[in-house]
């Protein structure tokens, strides 16, 4: 699918025309030169048009124009009014977005119709721009503002009605609004590109960019990220805003975190055992055992606010194995692991798990803890195989079996698929196979978006609309889910089950694709963002949520990491009908 409305040599002119309109304190008021004729001949559709201008991080401009003529002579007009005096200093970046809007649409706003309803539905935000009228004044919100700020309609023009000074009820009732759809074009200001077309102010992934090269690319860039967001004293980015430019205080997730750390010792490992990388994971180590680490008579635990996560134990002790100074942190893995022991045996050896053993709750987190604590379990087996944790494993296998039978719920799955797939290369258990593809049936059927009659970006997340009670789109779930499909995908291809081995593919390809979608991929495409080079790598939390949060990299890496190890080259190709007429 191309969403560029200009040939090639077009996207060059306008990039070209749009530089030259920088000429620092100019202040004149000559007209600007006619556009290039090839960009004119493709901008001809009527309708308003949008623009953004960012210098250093800084949103200096935000401006739309109406409807009354066509988008080449909007982008002249407010490229003539507002581009002559912006200066982009030496080593400083500065971005130019377009928005034309096309395909108009009046809107009731009032409470309970459907039109605000589809306003307010965030699969719209960063497609649409809206032109609001009351009381004889208007306003515009441009699609770029809606994903700069993280904030869907109904909050905008909450604050619209509140700078106006106008009561809600009487905003609802009298507002005139009229939604377009839009297409955006960026012009990097600092360097000689092309215009580049984008779409919900991101490139589009097409999926022929599934390649080995492309995807090892993704994963280099998603590693470095995690890499650049540890601080001097070991602590990871939690939550980064890209707009901002900085990290979202008031929240922290232990499991999160040590999911990242047991990430980054992989990556180190995948570059070929990177010294210099396994130092960042040591200091990451350290600040959180300093920080979170407490002992418990023999045994010891993760904490954080006031409480203590089966899993966060569980995914320390992986942490902790998995770099090179493992012996160094011998005892507090071993500490940790006597937590972990316990929960199991405070359930009388039933294979259920105590998950949240500060407050004492036996019900809480049952589709997440249970699962890391028997990867982990799985993992140790691995490097020392016994007879007791065989028993207890296998015990807990057959709880967990029925009881996710009865309480059926995707977030469950990768995590025993994971665990799964260790013991059975272990022990070739039929039974754990086959549980294994049932469970993986189930989710593709369940989650997998292949293509959406809205907008082609959705494609390949896992997501149901239509089961809400799964959850809401996260880049980190569709991360998760890949993790565990691999190893379904590997268990199948071990096995000779063709058929599963492809669906498997074709859904981990499709998955990539939406976490490509998702990854600031260059500097280009974190135009609105403080730092640009700070947010490359990042994986947003949703197409129109640019929040990064530190398990949306590490879930896909992971995934991605053993993926590149498994499939061939011919693995990575992604036929996709369905894409081209989306």
């Amino acid at each position: 699918m191309d969403i560029s409305l200009l040939e090639d040599g077009a996207n060059q002119a306008l990039a070209r025309w749009t530089r030259a309109f920088l000429v620092a304190g100019s202040g004149d008021d000559s007209e600007p030169p006619p556009l290039p004729e090839e960009v004119t001949n493709g901008l001809t559709e009527q309708g308003p048009v949008a623009i953004g201008v960012w210098v250093d991080g800084q949103p200096v401009v935000q401006e739309m124009i109406g409807a009354e003529g066509s988008w080449a002579e909007g982008v002249r007009a407010l490229a003539a009014a507002h581009l002559p005096g912006v200066e982009v200093p030496e080593g400083k970046r500065g971005y130019v977005a377009f928005a034309l809007g096309h395909d108009p649409v009046a809107l009731n706003f009032r409470e309970g119709t459907p039109e605000r309803r589809e306003l307010c539905s965030n699969i719209h935000r960063g497609m649409w721009g809206v032109h609001a009228t009351i009381n004889g004044r208007s306003e515009w919100i441009s699609p770029f503002e809606v994903i700069m700020k993280n904030r869907g309609f109904r909050v905008l023009l909450d604050e619209l009605a509140s700078a106006m000074e106008v009561p809600a009820s009487v905003f609802q009732e009298q507002v005139e609004l009229v939604r377009w759809s839009t297409h955006h074009m960026v012009v990097e200001l600092h360097g000689d590109r092309p215009t580049v077309p984008m779409h919900r102010a991101s490139r589009l992934v097409h999926p022929k960019e599934i390649t080995r090269e492309g995807v090892q690319s993704l994963a280099n860039r998603m590693g470095d990220y995690l890499f650049r967001h540890v601080n001097e004293d070991g602590a990871l980015t939690y939550i980064y805003e890209p707009a901002r430019g900085e990290d979202v205080d008031g929240g922290n997730n232990m499991i999160r975190q040590w999911m990242a750390t047991v990430c980054m010792n992989r990556v180190a490992a995948d570059r070929g055992n990177d010294r210099e990388l396994y130092a960042i994971v040591e200091r990451n180590i350290r600040h959180n055992l300093r920080r979170f680490y407490r002992p418990t008579g023999s045994a010891g635990v993760i904490e954080y606010d006031d409480k203590v996560k089966l899993g966060a134990v569980a995914l320390a002790v992986q942490a902790l194995m998995e770099h090179p100074k493992q012996a160094e942190f011998a005892r507090y893995a071993n500490r940790l692991l006597k937590s972990v022991d316990r929960s199991w045996e405070y359930e009388k050896g039933s294979g259920r798990f105590l998950t949240l053993m500060k407050p004492i709750n036996r019900n809480m987190g049952h589709n997440f803890y249970p699962g890391e604590a028997l990867l982990t379990w799985s993992m140790v087996y691995q490097r020392e195989p016994s007879k007791k944790l065989l028993d207890r494993f296998m015990k807990s296998y057959q709880y967990y079996r029925f009881w996710h039978v009865e309480n059926r719920n995707p977030a469950f799955i990768p995590w025993h698929t994971q665990a799964y797939f260790n013991m059975w290369e272990i022990l070739g258990d039929r039974e754990l196979a086959n549980w294994t593809f049932e469970m993986n049936d189930w989710l593709i059927e369940q989650m997998l978006q292949v293509h959406s009659p809205l907008y082609p970006d959705i494609a390949g997340r896992f997501y149901n609309p239509r089961k809400p009670k799964f959850g809401t789109p996260h880049a980190s779930s569709t991360g998760v889910y890949m993790e565990g499909l691999v190893d379904a995908f590997e268990m199948a291809d071990r096995l000779g089950d063709t058929v599963r081995r492809e669906r498997y593919r074709l859904a981990l390809c499709r998955g990539i694709r939406s976490c490509w979608q998702l990854t600031f991929s260059d500097e280009l495409e974190a135009f609105y963002a403080l730092d640009p080079s700070r947010a490359v790598g990042g994986a947003r939390t949703s197409l129109y949520n640019n929040l990064v949060r530190c398990d949306n990299v590490q879930h896909n890496l992971m995934g991605i990491l053993k993926l590149l190890r498994r499939f061939k080259d011919e693995d990575f190709h992604h036929p996709d009908p369905a894409w081209e007429s989306a």
